[in-house]
């Protein structure tokens, strides 16, 4: 059974140099990042698309410095928070404005809509799926190549230490995989706005499909980790995360937790 309707793993490639140390202590660990997902992290490459899926105006970005950039939320994303921790600040790969020397320490492939399958968000308009933000990223590589033709021990030093968390690109030559499950969908704003469980709950059902799929993605990493010798898959459990942030809110520094921050047609005032 698949469960083509779900929003599909966050994905994320850190390629990796100098592996001293943890974050917060001394040099860092990573001098580029690339990453995928959908709206979640969209950091506005969208906005440059033919697309229905855009966040480019107020309430969008009401708390964000340069207000409203294409990011589906109030404020940052969660790679935004991610990339200052490591010092990495990634341009949309959409962005016209984005230069070479950006270009090698990072990209956000991100793209609101875009899903697994090649379908998903069709009825929005353009979207980078996920195959096609593969194809985006091998074209970064070909540019990164392009530029460091004179140094390909460099340019096999990036490869060989890249963090991804998609067996997809795998042939590209990156080994080191973080593979991050599904959130507990049935608790965000719009299911439960549709699907209207009791005070305080979340859509069971949507919640039930997510532990199968989140299950069965575990035993994939386990199966990837058993065929690929010389290879790591590490499964991360998103679903903790985002439930232990829901059950105990204030400790997080949020009021409302059954909400959405802003935009979309469910009730909003979550902050």
């Amino acid at each position: 059974m698949e469960f083509g309707w779900l929003k599909w793993t966050g994905l994320m490639l850190a390629m990796l140099r100098g592996l001293g140390g943890v974050i917060g202590e001394g040099s860092p660990q990573f001098t580029s990042m690339f990453v995928f997902r959908d709206s979640l992290i969209d950091p506005g490459n969208n906005n440059y698309l033919r697309s229905l899926a855009k966040a480019n105006y107020l309430p969008y970005g009401v708390d964000f410095y340069q207000g409203p950039s294409g990011r589906f939320c109030n404020g940052r994303t969660v790679i935004d928070y991610l990339g200052d921790m490591l010092g990495i600040s990634l341009p949309a790969y959409a962005n016209l404005f984005a230069t070479e020397k950006s270009t090698f320490r990072g990209v956000n492939y991100a793209s609101a809509a875009g899903g697994t399958l090649e379908e998903t968000g069709q009825n929005l308009g353009e979207r980078y799926s996920l195959s096609q933000q593969v194809q985006n990223l091998e074209s970064t590589l070909s540019q990164l190549k392009n530029l460091m033709e004179d140094d390909q021990e460099e340019l096999s030093s990036y490869l060989a230490k890249a963090l991804v968390i998609m067996a997809l690109v795998h042939s590209l030559g990156l080994r080191k995989f973080l593979v991050g499950g599904i959130g507990p969908l049935g608790c965000i704003p719009n299911q439960l706005a549709t699907d209207v469980p009791p005070p305080g709950k979340c859509a069971s059902f949507t919640n039930d499909i997510v532990g199968m799929f989140n299950d069965r993605l575990i035993s994939l990493v386990d199966e990837l980790n058993s065929k690929y010798n010389g290879s790591v898959f590490a499964y991360a459990n998103i679903y903790g995360g985002v439930t232990d942030i829901l059950n105990n809110a204030k400790a997080y520094g949020f009021s409302v937790v059954d909400k959405a921050c802003c935009g979309g047609l469910e009730e909003t005032e979550g902050r």
